[in-house]
């Protein structure tokens, strides 16, 4: 895949690389000061698929010296406990939502706030 040309799926690779550790390395030397991600949870999710179930992208956007966002997950939405316990279990630092889940939620995740730091531990 060559940079600035879609790719079979329709998305634009604006790095010429093929994959996504290969595209975080390229990202990082754009921008160096970053110091934490942010992505859309949608963008995670296909981030997520694409790298493969055995792979540690988490890690490796840690290994950058990135902590990783993954926003919104919005209590009440179809699906948002799987979303949240995927990004739980993928090992972002953080997750933003705009609604307060309910009391069960909150204590299972620790969630204490609109943006839950996944690194603190479990209130519950």
């Amino acid at each position: 895949m060559q940079a600035g040309i879609p790719g079979p799926d329709g998305w634009l690779n604006r790095t010429g690389q093929q994959t996504v550790s290969g595209r975080l390395a390229f990202l990082r030397l754009l921008v160096p000061a970053v110091e934490e991600l942010h992505l859309r949870v949608e963008s995670f999710e296909r981030m997520m698929l694409e790298a493969g179930a055995d792979s540690d992208t988490i890690g490796e956007l840690h290994a950058h010296g990135w902590e990783v966002d993954v926003w919104t997950v919005a209590a009440g939405t179809e699906g948002w406990h799987a979303r949240m316990d995927a990004a739980v279990a993928a090992g972002v630092d953080m997750i933003t939502t705009t609604t307060a889940p309910g009391p069960g939620a909150c204590v299972s995740r620790g969630l204490t706030s609109a943006v839950w730091d996944a690194r603190q531990p479990s209130r519950g």
